[in-house]
């Protein structure tokens, strides 16, 4: 296998939901075919979200610590 053939997902952010789904349905895929595979070699999440509810709550406290908003 060379480097062409290796594929990676990436991403940041709300990324966080929606590359482990990705890469889930590529395994899926990968167990049920007798096509070629997808060489799928890792995912990468940076700064992941993966409950904007649980976040959101906090993101006006979280901002204002920033100094982003004031009173």
């Amino acid at each position: 296998m060379d480097k062409a053939d290796k594929l990676y997902l990436h991403g940041v952010g709300i990324a966080g939901k929606y590359i482990p789904y990705i890469a889930n349905k590529i395994y899926e895929y990968n167990k049920a075919t007798s096509n070629e595979l997808i060489r799928l070699e890792g995912i990468i999440i940076g700064n992941g979200m993966v409950n904007p509810k649980l976040i959101s709550s906090n993101l006006g406290l979280f901002a204002f610590s920033l100094g982003l908003l004031d009173y």
